[in-house]
């Protein structure tokens, strides 16, 4: 018997399979929904605490002898997120999703610093968004307070 625990982190919700490839059959599932913090000026955030609470919460909703017979691990996530972690890999700041805007003004600032759209496309293969983590991380790292 092969069995994973498939983890899907979702903008709306984190979900769980457990699944027995050897039998091509679906052992268990469960969900946990995950708030989203929106707001006028095109923020979308969730902590990285919520995260970690959801998987604890869909795991505690699978069968024990379902999350016994895991033998691996699959994760899937949500794309262009920002996580900012210290040495520890501690969360500094509330995660940044994919579909925050907040950022436009700022990473205009930088596409235009970097020679524009085609400048960064040469340079990096795709051009540059407000809701793209390399951009969020500039953005954030421009605004956090620095340690001495």
């Amino acid at each position: 018997m092969t069995v994973t625990l498939g983890i899907d982190l979702g903008t709306q919700s984190l979900k769980t399979l457990v699944y027995d490839a050897s039998a091509c059959r679906v052992l268990a599932t469960a969900a946990a929904p995950l708030a989203l913090d929106q707001r006028d000026d095109g923020s979308a955030e969730q902590r990285a605490d919520w995260w970690l609470d959801a998987l604890a919460a869909a795991c505690a909703q699978l069968p024990a002898d379902a999350r016994r017979a895991v033998q691996a691990i699959g994760v899937s996530g949500q794309q262009h997120g920002f996580v900012p972690v210290d040495e520890r890999g501690v969360a500094l700041a509330p995660v940044k999703l994919w579909c925050d805007t907040s950022t436009a003004g700022q990473c205009d600032t930088l596409m235009s610093a970097l020679g524009g759209n085609e400048a960064c496309i040469a340079a990096a293969g795709n051009p540059g968004a407000a809701g793209l983590h390399r951009l969020q991380g500039a953005v954030v790292s421009a605004a956090a307070p620095r340690s001495v």
